[in-house]
């Protein structure tokens, strides 16, 4: 089979000295499946991306609340959770849901990061709902950055 590929490829003007033991056809098959595995990979991943914000549709017209709006309540509501400091909320897309990742430090050491969390996510999709109209956030997510405490 070898030779029989090496006598088309000379019959076809190419000479490929390495073709013999094959390596360079099997480095170039590599190459290639790499190149394809990182693309599919790609591809998946970025149906999850930053969004600028949400547009709403009423009656009266089209509304478009930003993430910096939705960053500013979050904000504003870590004064009523006592023990959590939020550093950075982002809010993002995935397929066609919505969702909030919050990174937080925990300043009490005595607290209950569970209860906590389950407080701020309450509280947060109470306040998006009231205060800006939004019911399209699916879920929110909080991530613990650090534990600030004296020991």
């Amino acid at each position: 089979m070898e030779a029989l590929i090496q006598q088309y490829l000379t019959q076809l003007g190419y000479y490929l000295p390495g073709y013999q033991n094959g390596f360079y056809s099997g480095v170039i098959a590599l190459i290639i499946l790499i190149i394809i595995i990182r693309i599919i990979i790609l591809l998946c991943k970025s149906s999850r991306k930053k969004c600028a914000g949400i547009d709403t549709i009423s009656d009266s017209g089209e509304l478009h609340v930003s993430s910096a709006a939705i960053s500013d309540l979050i904000k504003a509501l870590e004064g009523d959770i006592e023990g959590i400091t939020v550093k950075k909320t982002g809010l993002y897309k995935y397929k066609k849901e919505y969702y909030i990742k919050i990174i937080a430090d925990l300043d009490n050491k005595n607290a209950n990061f569970p209860d906590l969390v389950d407080t701020i996510q309450g509280k947060i999709m109470e306040a998006v709902k009231v205060n800006l109209g939004i019911e399209c956030i699916q879920k929110i997510d909080v991530h613990l950055q650090r534990v600030k405490s004296s020991y």
